[in-house]
């Protein structure tokens, strides 16, 4: 006679492992974000920064920032020179707090869209959107490799921003770090 216990039991410990292993999975995959808990702290990046050729791109806001009164970066001067390259994709592209087009540094989502709009509104708010707040100017293969180590010991998404053509389906943006 079968033991239905003991098959409930067995069930219940196949369904149990099964979970296990996919959240295992789910975190070796899961990349940490901005915003995560697992994100390095501003004291990590510092030391990061130092062992590097050039210093590291830290807390870099969205290019639009300047025009946002609430911004401590707010200066009327700077927002209208950003405005008039605001559609000018080489500039764009050699900036590291900006996507050669301005619709790729938003996050949208069903609810709603997530950016630093160049069209300011009264009492609007810059988000941090698609812009990454870290970024490394690599000058050296010996920066590429520890961008990599530490992409890699902070399990931090890693894009790497060119000048090619495939700016869509390789964007450097919505990373937790990248390399200009």
């Amino acid at each position: 006679m079968f033991d239905f216990t003991k098959r409930t039991s067995l069930l219940t410990l196949v369904i149990l492992a099964s979970s296990l292993s996919d959240a295992v999975i789910a975190a070796q995959t899961c990349k940490c974000m901005p915003g995560n808990p697992c994100y390095p702290p501003p004291s990590v990046w510092a030391q990061f920064s130092k062992s590097l050729s050039k210093p590291l791109i830290a807390n870099q806001r969205p290019l639009a920032d300047v025009c946002y009164a609430s911004s401590p970066q707010f200066s009327a001067a700077a927002c209208t020179s950003a405005i008039s390259r605001e559609n000018d994709p080489i500039f764009l592209s050699g900036k590291s707090n900006a996507a050669q087009y301005t619709n790729f540094e938003a996050i949208i989502n069903s609810t709603s869209i997530i950016d630093c709009p160049y069209d300011v509104v009264s009492g609007g708010v810059c988000n941090q959107g698609r812009i990454p707040p870290n970024a490394v100017n690599v000058t050296s293969v010996a920066d590429i490799q520890k961008a990599v180590k530490f992409a890699t010991d902070h399990n931090l998404r890693l894009v790497v921003r060119n000048t090619g053509y495939v700016f869509i389906s390789s964007s450097p943006l919505n990373a937790a770090y990248f390399r200009p």
